[in-house]
């Protein structure tokens, strides 16, 4: 399943093992962006000119078959800039009070980590974490955090340093029970997975990065939101076309969600998200998560059977890892094992703390290294992977 035809990034000879940071975008999401960008200039709600009038139509076709892909109205879905700015622009609508409580998970992205300590900072809000020993049982964990000032609970589908997929059932129960408002960042599952965003009936709003697993250019991302969360929200960044009406004394944002896509939209990046969600579409999601989630299975064996390897895991059930495994090796610095990977056979994959410093600080202050795999990847791939780090690690165990 290379599709070397279908993603002209890739040379033959080069390996891409780090979809988790940034996923390959197809050749059609390509060409909508070049074509785009060739197109007469305009933007949503500016005029009626050509230009102004293909952005619009760009605009309402996103909506349609993001609506169509994950189970929801369109007008639940808003175009944000990334998964940060979507968890930022959420977060900082909420009417806090000094006192309130967000729940959240100590294993998480420095995209939920960041807004939610802006809020903490800005208003007084307190932070329950749970911790990374708790993550085994991370529902009942979360429901015992749970008090009548808990105000949101702010969660990942799938830590991305973990890569472990979570379920969240008990959760989504109470907090509909005790109307809390359960925020979710869809995005190491998107791409790979279906979402029904319409039949969690609980959940209050979804965030997805559109440059991961969706493979759509960078700077595009998305919010699915519910009506009942949408309706208390006054949106922090305003202007332009997400206002309904201003007055020299009075700002009046546009109802969700145009009221949250404020300033010019990144019509060249939505464009080229759309054609990658059809992609998506097109290809078969089921199909996708099987591939995936067998290539997952693949290079968890060529890993646990590495002397040289410690791979980093939430506990010692290994059926949760889907399309990420992280690991370190053995006195090896994993900058220096990823730039070996790549001078040695043209692989590439993520070196680091993983851009979730509170965590990975703590288990790895150097760093870790992770390989991850989406629907372009094969098993010859994740093989040179496995022989190479063999050969890496008996290198320097001499």
């Amino acid at each position: 399943m290379r599709l070397l035809d279908d993603f002209p990034s890739f040379a033959s000879d080069e390996i891409y093992l780090d979809s988790a940071t940034q996923g390959a975008s197809p050749k059609i999401a390509i060409d909508a962006v070049l074509e785009t960008a060739r197109s007469l200039p305009g933007n949503v709600r500016r005029g009626l000119h050509k230009g102004g009038t293909i952005s619009t139509l760009i605009q309402n076709n996103f909506r349609k078959i993001t609506s169509k892909m994950f189970d929801c109205k369109q007008e639940q879905v808003a175009i944000q800039s990334s998964a940060d700015s979507a968890i930022t622009n959420i977060l900082e609508a909420i009417n806090w009070q000094k006192g309130d409580e967000i729940i959240t998970s100590e294993v998480e992205h420095h995209s939920m980590l960041g807004p939610i300590l802006t809020i903490n900072r800005r208003w007084g809000v307190e932070i329950k974490y749970s911790k990374l020993a708790e993550e085994t049982e991370l529902e009942p964990s979360i429901i015992q955090k749970i008090t009548n000032k808990t105000k949101a609970i702010c969660l990942s589908i799938m830590p991305s340093t973990l890569g472990n997929k979570r379920k969240l059932e008990g959760i989504l129960e109470k907090a509909e029970e005790e109307q809390i408002k359960l925020i979710v960042d869809w995005t190491s599952l998107a791409g790979y997975q279906k979402l029904s965003f319409d039949r969690l009936p609980n959940l209050s709003a979804v965030v997805m990065d559109g440059a991961r697993g969706l493979l759509g250019p960078p700077g595009t991302a998305t919010i699915l939101m519910k009506k009942d969360l949408s309706n208390t929200l006054v949106p922090i960044t305003t202007g332009a076309g997400s206002v309904a009406d201003v007055e020299l004394d009075e700002v009046k944002p546009s109802p969700f969600p145009e009221g949250f896509e404020p300033g010019l939209l990144n019509s060249w990046g939505v464009a080229g998200l759309s054609a990658s969600l059809e992609f998506l579409s097109d290809f078969g999601l089921n199909k996708i998560e099987k591939h995936v989630q067998s290539l997952t299975s693949q290079l968890l064996d060529e890993l646990t059977t590495n002397p040289y390897i410690e791979i980093i895991k939430p506990y010692n059930d290994y059926s949760s890892f889907f399309n990420r495994i992280s690991f370190k090796m053995k006195k090896i610095n994993p900058h220096d094992v990823s730039m070996l990977l790549e001078e040695v056979k043209k692989i590439s994959l993520r070196s680091g703390l993983m851009c979730a410093h509170p965590f990975t600080s703590k288990i790895a202050p150097d760093g870790l290294i992770q390989a991850s795999v989406h629907l372009y990847n094969t098993k010859e791939d994740i093989d040179a992977l496995g022989s190479t780090l063999e050969m890496i690690g008996q290198s320097f165990s001499n």
